[in-house]
This record gives structure tokens, C-alpha cells and sequence, in this order.
């Protein structure tokens, strides 16, 4: 009898200890899966910012695009306006060539 009774408390020790790194094994777990959901909550805001940063890049890229296209068609435009000029003075020049011609 003193037997069983030590065989039922082992086994409720037993079944106890079970109990108790079950419980352990599982807040262990938890506590695990807190630190890796702060670490990756950390990670997705060093993302964020850094998402933010290029945006302002690329929008300061693109602001500085559109002022050199700008930049580029008033030239253009200045270049028009310069041969236009020029082929008007050819023929001023030709012009005044000829009438001093017909004057002498």
C-alpha cells in the first residue's frame, strides 16, 4: 500500500512537473513572439521613414526635372527667336547692299 501511495504521488509530481514546463514552454513562447512582433513593429517604421525619405527625394528629383524641361523649351524658344532675327538681318544687310548699289 505504501507503494501505490508513493507511485500515485510520483505520478501526480510527474504529471505536476508536466503541467508546470507546459506552462513554461508556452510563456516562454509568448514572451519569444513579443520580443519578434517589437523587433519587426521597429523594423516597418525604419522602413517607413526610409520610404518617406526617398518620396521627398524623388519628388524634389522630379520638381527639379520639370524646371530643367522648362528651362530647356525657353531656350529653344530663345534659339527660334535668335535665327529669326539673324535671317532678318541678312536681309536688311542685302537690302541695304542692293539701295547702295542703285545710289552710286
Amino acid at each position: 500500500m505504501a507503494a501505490a501511495a508513493a507511485a500515485a504521488t510520483t505520478a501526480a509530481g510527474d504529471g505536476e512537473l508536466e503541467s508546470l514546463l507546459r506552462n513554461f514552454h508556452r510563456f516562454s513562447q509568448q514572451a519569444a513572439d513579443e520580443a519578434a512582433i517589437k523587433q519587426l513593429k521597429l523594423d516597418l517604421g525604419a522602413h517607413k521613414a526610409h520610404i518617406d525619405m526617398l518620396v521627398r527625394i524623388l519628388k524634389m528629383k522630379h520638381a527639379e526635372q520639370q524646371r530643367d524641361s522648362v528651362s530647356v523649351q525657353h531656350v529653344e524658344s530663345l534659339k527660334q527667336k535668335v535665327m529669326k532675327l539673324r535671317k532678318e538681318n541678312e536681309s536688311l544687310k542685302r537690302r541695304l547692299a542692293s539701295s547702295e548699289l542703285d545710289c552710286s
